[in-house]
């Protein structure tokens, strides 16, 4: 990946590690960083913004404690409309367009 600030795109990854709710920057901008992996096990950081934090990242939060099932407590999600960031090495971001779904319903 190119990071380029006009850049988006669609990824499908699995949660590995899923933050909590912070606070960024000086304004009241709330996030939640989570790590995610692909089908090569590279790790990248995914930043939720505002109500992505709120909404996705507490179901991510809940979906990725630890559970009897193992197979269950990794979600694998779909990413589409994602911005690339150089901040702290490579990393992707939701965007007021973004969409996620979490275990999506495709083979």
């Amino acid at each position: 990946m190119t990071p380029d600030p006009a850049t988006e795109i669609d990824i499908l990854a699995v949660v590995v590690h899923c933050g909590p709710p912070k606070y960024a920057g000086r304004g009241p901008n709330k996030c939640r960083e989570i790590t995610v992996t692909d089908n090569q096990k590279k790790r990248l950081l995914l930043t939720l913004w505002e109500d992505f934090s709120e909404v996705e990242g507490t179901i991510i939060q809940k979906k990725i404690e630890p559970k009897m099932n193992d197979d269950e407590r990794y979600p694998v999600i779909l990413r589409r409309s994602i911005g690339i960031s150089t901040y702290d090495g490579l990393s992707l971001q939701t965007r007021f367009n973004s969409t996620i779904q979490i275990h999506p319903a495709y083979p």
